[in-house]
């Protein structure tokens, strides 16, 4: 069995669980109670395996499970709240875990940062189940929990089709927008151009304070001015500048640091070799990321980037120093 088969899903949705009870489970969780009524759900249940988060999630609109095969036997759709993909690949495989459990015309959804090679591994194992498994990343922060609970946060999926229309009811109990992508790991692939997209943007805004502050110029301020809107088309790159400024804040991240962001752009040029892409661009920035890792600043926040990148002295100036 094949991802693009037809397949006949359990339609409408009535039952859903989710696994992973952190920031993003479970504000999802309490979305679908508060939500779920439009969506026509009857139940929905909530597992994890730290006791404080599970007690903490339950209560009279969201019951708990007493493990991943009884909240998988009780959901017809699972949302995966995972921390990354290997996590979601070692309850898959377990025994008594998410496969082991898994029946014909069920869906599986999951939101953990994953690879796409991955992904497109467990939607072929949980095909053979007779199952869908779908990919919509999201990530994991208090800043993305607020946009969901807010109704802000938009998402990309992909994977089987039917499976995906089947879901959208539920989705739309926490999302603002739903992007179907295409086959398994495509959301995947989307996510990790967002972070081609985000790191590049921050590499330019700290040659850009680089570069003001070698005027004179205060270059948080020239960042604030520019996010106002001040320039051709500035003010759209940079609508989200003030996580340039604060590590709490960038990139969405509880605290995104410059090794962090090394490890991930190393991982989206890895995904561009696989097709034979080479990307100046990302190249150029990881190289500065190297360089500030280097300079024992890979525990700092990306803003720490305008400070590896220095003015170099005029070859007059060297000259007459020496002399």
């Amino acid at each position: 069995m094949t991802e693009t088969e037809n397949k006949t899903w359990r339609f409408p949705v009535n039952k859903v669980g989710v696994l992973g009870l952190g920031p993003i489970g479970t504000t999802i969780a309490e979305l679908l109670a508060k939500m779920g009524q439009a969506a026509d759900l009857q139940k929905i249940v909530v597992f994890d395996p730290d006791e404080r988060l599970l007690s903490a999630c339950a209560n009279d609109e969201v019951h708990r499970s007493t493990s991943i095969a009884h909240l998988v036997d009780n959901s017809d759709l699972v949302l995966l709240c995972l921390s990354s993909g290997g996590d979601v690949a070692k309850i898959a495989r377990s025994h008594e875990g998410l496969l082991d459990c898994a029946r014909q015309g069920q869906i599986i959804i999951d939101h953990s940062w994953s690879q796409p090679d991955l992904t497109h591994q467990l939607c072929m194992a949980f095909a053979k189940r007779g199952a869908a498994f779908l990919d919509a990343p999201i990530s994991r922060s208090a800043r993305t929990a607020s946009a969901l609970e807010f109704g802000q946060q938009a998402l990309a999926i992909s994977g089987d089709m039917p499976a995906i229309e089947a879901a959208m009811p539920v989705l739309r109990c926490f999302t603002r927008v739903v992007t179907p992508m295409g086959s398994a790991g495509a959301a995947q692939v989307v996510r990790q151009m967002s972070d081609l997209v985000a790191f590049q943007t921050f590499t330019a805004l700290a040659e850009a304070m680089a570069a003001a502050k070698s005027f004179g110029i205060d270059g948080a301020l020239m960042i604030k001015v520019l996010a106002q809107g001040y320039g051709d088309g500035a003010g759209v790159a940079l609508q989200n500048y003030q996580g340039f400024l604060d590590a709490n804040q960038a990139l969405g991240q509880t605290k995104m640091t410059i090794g962090d962001a090394e490890q991930r752009l190393s991982d989206v040029i890895r995904l561009a070799e696989s097709k034979k892409l080479s990307l100046a661009g990302a190249s150029g920035t990881l190289a500065l990321l190297k360089k500030a890792s280097d300079r024992g600043l890979g525990g700092e926040s990306l803003g720490g980037l305008a400070t590896v990148i220095e003015p170099e002295r005029p070859a007059w100036r060297q000259k007459s120093n020496a002399s």
